[in-house]
């Protein structure tokens, strides 16, 4: 079955007299589409992203005729969730609203365009992208006001006048830029060997694309320097090593989640392997202490061609947890 929607692109959501709003520009293009509802996520995004010539699409949303703020697409069950509907309700003809943002280039320039009325899915996000901001533009600020409602922030140079404000859009995680003033009156060059803006989040998504060679052997002390040459700032080998740290867990992520998935990976061992042989060991709290792991195969080959020798190995963690 196929379902109807219309995709709106180039524009992105702003608030409008206390409403979310799809603002759209002089470039903004709409366009027809129909689907087979088997996509997942991804497949979906890049049927969109290439139906429509929209590469880099960051945010997919759509609204509901009974519900006035968007919701957003971010996985195969969000994807479901909306065919489903589309399929419920074939009279009603939905929209779908791309927002697209350029990557962060080498000319060294943000992707985010912090104006007035800009929105952020939640606090974290505007804080990790006035971090990257500040970094590209090798700045320094200080938080004059945080709280659950009120982010402010201001230039650490003497006098300078950069200001940044943001308030929480009541019921819900949004945030929106309640004023900026972009312009710099102090020199911009007045950094210390800290930079304090270089937190692990801020630099595990610039160390991210680095890290993506599993093989490659990428030092404090390296990063250190291709940070100096880059983006001229400063920083020490601690904040390198903790966002090398960010930045694997970004691609692999994190190692209370690898230990989570250990069932259910030996549950897939046995089913690809049968005659496997696995066994998890935790202690009366239920945390993991060893595992044990015979692959089928092996246990064949030694069963066929037995020797009067068996040696057990046991491999030692390095992780977080050690063991």
């Amino acid at each position: 079955m196929k379902v109807k929607f219309v995709v709106y692109t180039g524009g992105k959501w702003d608030l409008i007299n206390g409403n979310i709003e799809y603002v759209t520009g002089v470039d903004s293009r709409r366009r027809g589409l129909e689907i087979e509802t088997d996509h997942s996520y991804n497949s979906f995004l890049n049927y969109v992203s290439k139906m429509c010539d929209t590469p880099n699409i960051t945010r997919l949303s759509y609204r509901m005729s009974t519900f006035t703020d968007p919701i957003d697409i971010i996985d195969d069950r969000d994807v479901r969730f909306f065919f489903d509907l589309a399929m419920q309700n074939p009279f009603e003809l939905y929209k779908l609203y791309v927002i697209q943002e350029s990557d962060v280039g080498s000319s060294g320039s943000s992707s985010i365009v912090f104006d007035a009325g800009h929105i952020f899915n939640n606090k974290e996000e505007m804080k990790l992208e006035l971090g990257k901001k500040s970094l590209l533009e090798h700045f320094e600020f200080k938080v004059d006001r945080s709280s659950k409602t009120r982010y402010e922030v201001s230039c650490l140079g003497d006098g300078c006048e950069w200001r940044f404000k943001a308030h929480a859009i009541p019921c819900g995680n949004l945030w929106f830029v309640k004023y900026m003033n972009d312009s710099h009156t102090c020199s911009k060059t007045q950094t210390h060997p800290h930079f304090r803006q270089a937190n692990p989040k801020v630099l595990g998504h610039f160390l991210k694309e680095q890290l993506k060679d599993s093989g490659r052997i990428y030092r404090a002390k390296e990063i250190v320097k291709d940070f100096r040459q880059r983006f001229e700032v400063e920083i020490t080998n601690l904040q390198a090593w903790r966002g090398k740290s960010y930045a694997l867990e970004l691609l692999q992520g994190t190692t209370r989640d690898s230990f989570a998935e250990l069932p259910i990976y030996c549950y897939n061992l046995k089913l690809a392997n049968p005659g496997s042989v696995t066994h998890i060991l935790v202690d009366e709290q239920s945390r993991f202490e060893m595992v044990f792991v015979a692959l089928g195969a092996a246990i064949r080959s030694f069963m066929l061609n037995l020797r009067p020798v068996v040696i057990i190995d046991a491999a030692h963690l390095k992780g977080e947890f050690k063991g």
